[in-house]
């Protein structure tokens, strides 16, 4: 079945390669783990029996491969974000404390200041949580619309989230599991796109 909408027709992430297996996610949150010399099945999972409900514009991360997990964002009642196991597709943990629906971005792996986090933005809020166990660390809400679809950008202790809508864009700055908002400016916000910090700047189309 192929995902219809008059916007855009089908799947919107990318697949994510690991070693001798792929993993995908389909417009309607069907997440498998296929074998990529041949395509054979070895698992699959719906993000719905997550707990999730597919967002208007349908799901549109890329997974992501960290360590022995496989992390994807179901949004919802039962944890936003959740880690499973990459080779059997059983749920390793849900962030319970981050119950936001899904948006349209993929979540990223980050080390700030020695400790690892997961960056991810989901409808209107811009979260961090523990890889180990998906506890909430911090979470940004200037700068976030209900529809968000910019990947969140790292440079250094800086964590930047933008989106469209007026909502602007605005960063945390982060010590370990902490932060506290860096800066906020309502006048320029990336909808579509993504965006670039380089060299202490932040690139992007308004």
């Amino acid at each position: 079945e192929i995902f219809k909408e008059s916007r855009g027709n089908g799947p919107r992430g990318c697949p994510t390669t690991d070693d001798k297996v792929l993993y995908a996610e389909d417009s309607f949150g069907n997440v498998v783990c296929l074998n990529a010399a041949d395509g054979k099945q070895i698992w699959k999972v719906s993000l719905e029996s997550l707990g999730g409900k597919r967002p208007h514009w349908a799901y549109s991360e890329s997974p992501m491969v960290m360590g022995k997990a496989l992390i994807v964002t179901p949004g919802g009642k039962n944890g936003a974000i959740a880690a499973l196991d990459k080779k059997t597709g059983t749920v390793i943990w849900q962030s319970k404390e981050v119950t936001t629906g899904a948006a349209y971005s993929s979540p990223i792996l980050a080390d700030i200041g020695g400790k690892k986090q997961i960056i991810q933005g989901l409808a209107a809020r811009l979260v961090s949580v523990d890889p180990e166990n998906g506890k909430l660390l911090w979470d940004m809400k200037d700068g976030m619309a209900d529809i968000y679809c910019t990947t969140p950008a790292v440079s250094g202790d800086i964590v930047v989230g933008t989106s469209g809508y007026n909502k602007g864009t605005a960063a945390m700055k982060v010590a370990g599991a902490t932060a506290t908002q860096a800066w906020f400016e309502p006048s320029f916000g990336n909808h579509h796109g993504g965006i670039i910090l380089f060299e202490g700047s932040v690139y992007g189309t308004n």
